[in-house]
């Protein structure tokens, strides 16, 4: 099943796995409590989400997200409310009102691609600007990372690890070597990171494949009682 609207209100989230619960204004105007992995999510964002509706006998009525997606508002209405919501570190409703007024539908290309020009806008200086840039960018990454990997079968808590351990340089550290997921994310085995390598057109006969697989083969074995295994298996 699919739902789709806006976040009114994170009212809880685990950081260490990014478990939430929050309130979400559906298109019909409805609001839905929803729980689920989704550690990108901020107030204010669009979201489209896949799962089901279920009722627990503490909390009522509530949608189970097993998967989510980012949807970026395309109107200037719905930019502003975006921004107006505090979803980026030291933008307000009013400079929110400002920044939309000044770039219109091009401002989440400036935000994307030229934060610099924000230094056009009154109530925008070189102190503000850093926090600006290192917020949007932090959110940016973290949502591509999300759609990046969910198309492999990764789950939302497995992202929020692989987000904490490897920062807003996760993309390019799997694209670079998709098999160090297996040491260094605890719950990433050889398969998942294979098929993720296999997607960036690694070699069969790649070294860092080659490695991986001995070191997965190794650790079944052991996982089986086995303290060495012959060189030909």
């Amino acid at each position: 099943m699919e739902l789709s609207g806006q976040v009114e209100r994170i009212t809880f989230r685990n950081e260490d796995n990014g478990y939430t619960v929050l309130r979400l204004r559906a298109e019909n105007g409805e609001l839905h409590a929803v729980v689920g992995t989704m550690p990108s999510a901020r107030e204010g964002e669009n979201l489209k989400l896949f799962g089901d509706f279920d009722l627990s006998a503490k909390f009522g009525r509530q949608f189970k997200a097993n998967r989510y997606e980012s949807v970026r508002p395309t109107s200037t209405e719905g930019i502003r409310s975006l921004l107006s919501s505090g979803f980026v570190d030291g933008i307000g409703p009013h400079l929110a009102e400002i920044i939309v007024g000044e770039f219109g539908e091009k401002t989440f290309d400036i935000l994307d691609n030229h934060p610099d020009k924000l230094l056009d806008v009154k109530g925008i200086g070189k102190r503000k600007l850093p926090m600006i840039k290192a917020s949007w960018q932090g959110h940016r990454h973290l949502t591509e990372l999300t759609l990046f990997l969910q198309d492999f079968g990764v789950s939302a808590g497995m992202i929020a690890k692989i987000h904490k351990a490897y920062g807003d340089n996760a993309k390019m550290i799997i694209q670079t070597n998709p098999y160090a997921l297996i040491n260094d994310i605890w719950g990433v085995g050889f398969h998942k990171a294979d098929a993720i390598a296999k997607h960036f057109g690694f070699d069969h006969d790649s070294p860092r494949r080659r490695r991986a697989g001995i070191f997965h083969t190794l650790s079944e074995a052991s996982g089986e009682g086995h303290v060495m295994l012959p060189q030909e298996d």
